[in-house]
Parts: structure tokens; sequence; C-alpha cells
């Protein structure tokens, strides 16, 4: 039986975030918060591709990554949808008079072997704006 709920983890974060911590506390921290949530936006784009064929449109405008606030180091982001196409979770496991039309679970599954890619790749580059900021903040201020 499917899940209503799918989740995506990346491991070694805790071990990731004691290495950087001397070098630049607040940018790693901001950076894997923000990495966290360009992974959930990573996700709405190829979701809404394998959507069925017949969409209206009012799925696309509601499904969305938003930030979620997680204990303390911990980072969370979700990917919702439904106040304007409350039906999704209809299509996505069927019903009793229609088949399921899955797109939530199999774009999850595709992305899963490629999350601690895509999580490396935002994490790396979101640190290194995050650095480069601080580099201009300091030199105006010298």
């Amino acid at each position: 039986m499917a899940t209503r709920s799918q989740t995506m983890q990346v491991e070694g974060l805790k071990e990731l975030r004691a290495m950087l911590k001397g070098i630049a506390p607040k940018e790693t921290n901001n950076a894997m918060r923000a990495a966290t949530f360009a992974m959930a936006k990573e996700f709405v784009l190829p979701a809404l591709q394998r959507r069925v064929k017949e969409d209206t449109g009012d799925l696309k405008k509601t499904l969305l990554a938003v930030r979620r606030r997680g204990q303390p180091g911990v980072h969370v982001s979700e990917v919702r949808g439904g106040r304007g196409a409350p039906y999704m979770l209809m299509l996505e496991f069927g019903t009793s008079r229609t088949r399921a039309q899955p797109f939530i679970v199999p774009t999850t599954e595709e992305l899963r072997p490629k999350q601690a890619e895509i999580y490396r790749e935002q994490f790396f580059e979101k640190l290194r704006k995050a650095l480069e900021r601080e580099a201009r903040r300091k030199a105006r201020t010298a």
C-alpha cells in the first residue's frame, strides 16, 4: 500500500557541520539551510513534468517548496501542494472510482540516488557565495 508521505534524508550533515564549524559557523549553517531548501525545489519541476496530460494548471500553481522550522541545527524543507488542488492525493493514490496517477512517489524514487550529489552541489555553491559576501563585507569595512 502506498504511503502519503515520502522522505529523503542526507547522511553525514552532522559531521560536515562539525568540520566547518571552526571556519565559518554562520555561513555554514545558512548554506545548509539554503541547500536543503534548494534540494526541495529541485523536486518540484520534475514532479510537475511527470503529471497527467489533462492538467488544468491548478496543481502547478500550488505545488511548491517551503521551509519549515525544525529543531536547532536541523534544517527542514517540504514540498507541499493542495490548497488550490485538493485532489492532489486523489491523483497520486487513486480513489475507489479512479486509478492512481502517481507523480510524487516516482519523482521521489527517481531523485533518491541523486540526492547526495544535488545537496553537495547546492551546499558548496551556497557556501561559496556566502563566503564571498562576507569577504566583500569585511573588505568594505577595512
